[in-house]
């Protein structure tokens, strides 16, 4: 499998990406542990109530679409995150089908431009007592500012 040039860590990437989400007015959680499963990004929009789950990596994208599938589990919406550098090497048509976001990313001094390229569908998947898990965790860290 080739390589690709990227400077950030997949940390710094979710950590550049929660600042754009939370300049967006929306919640957000990095790295939240559900057992069995670990969700780099999850953002809660005190509009509607959603949730949006964000999977990150720097070159897999098998292994990225695997995990971005199982989130739909947890959240309304699930989307996965790459280098812009993998756009020729990542099979657009296969995010789709599955109803993922698909989002590169390209880096800059201190930021991140994001371009999303497919927009992820409403998950059908969604297990209502893992939804409720990822609630009470914004809940605990949030409390009612989730619904100001």
């Amino acid at each position: 499998m080739e390589k690709f040039n990227s400077q950030l860590l997949e940390s710094e990437v979710n950590r550049l990406v929660s600042k754009k989400m939370r300049s967006n007015d929306l919640l957000v959680l990095r790295e939240l542990r559900l057992h069995p499963s670990e969700i780099d990004l999850v953002i809660f929009d005190r509009e509607t109530l959603r949730l949006a789950t964000f999977e990150i990596k720097r070159n897999n994208w098998r292994a990225l679409m695997d995990q971005a599938v199982r989130a739909k589990l947890y959240s309304h919406f699930s989307s996965a995150i790459l280098p812009i550098s993998m756009r020729s090497n990542v099979p657009e048509n296969e995010f789709s089908q599955r109803g993922l976001g698909l989002i590169f990313y390209e880096e800059t001094v201190d930021e991140i431009d994001l371009k999303l390229v497919i927009q992820p569908k409403l998950s059908d998947s969604i297990n209502r007592s893992l939804k409720q898990q990822v609630y009470r965790r914004f809940y605990e860290h949030y409390g009612e500012k989730m619904y100001a």
